[in-house]
């Protein structure tokens, strides 16, 4: 499974579902929750763009968005994005802010990766709860291994 799946599935909540085709019997597979997405109210072009998950771990819009779920649905939670080793090494974390400790709170997630947005999947996925090895066999396939 690729890191985009993971983080629509364990960030946004959203499994693949099949849906007929306007008009026929031909269903196809959708990665969204908009219940607007009704069998059988859609044309297959219509629907093109919900056929694969967004592009979490590329695109970066996408993966500010996964940064604002996880923050929507964890108020508490604060996020931090740094760049180091001469702009070759992204660092995201996800941790608990407590104005009342003195450490600065706690890591719910964190990652470090040549691209910033895998960083960001890579943590948010950590801080939510992903299985560790549900991560490595997605982060080892996308390396082609």
């Amino acid at each position: 499974m690729s890191i985009d799946r993971l983080i629509e599935r364990h960030v946004f909540g959203v499994e693949p579902r099949e849906v007929r085709i306007r008009g026929g019997t031909n269903t196809v597979t959708v990665y969204v929750a908009n219940p607007a997405l009704a069998d059988g109210t859609w044309l297959e072009h219509e629907l093109r763009a919900y056929r694969e998950p967004r592009h979490f771990s590329t695109d970066p819009a996408a993966a500010w968005s996964v940064v604002d779920k996880v923050h929507a649905d964890h108020p508490t939670w604060r996020f931090a994005l740094s760049c180091t080793g001469g702009g070759k090494q992204w660092r995201a974390s996800l941790y608990t802010f407590d104005p009342h400790d003195d450490s600065g709170g706690s890591v719910e997630g964190q990652a470090k990766h040549a691209t910033r947005e895998l960083a960001i999947c890579i943590a948010a996925l950590r801080a939510v709860g992903c299985p560790e090895s549900d991560i490595e066999t997605a982060t080892s396939e996308r390396r082609g291994g």
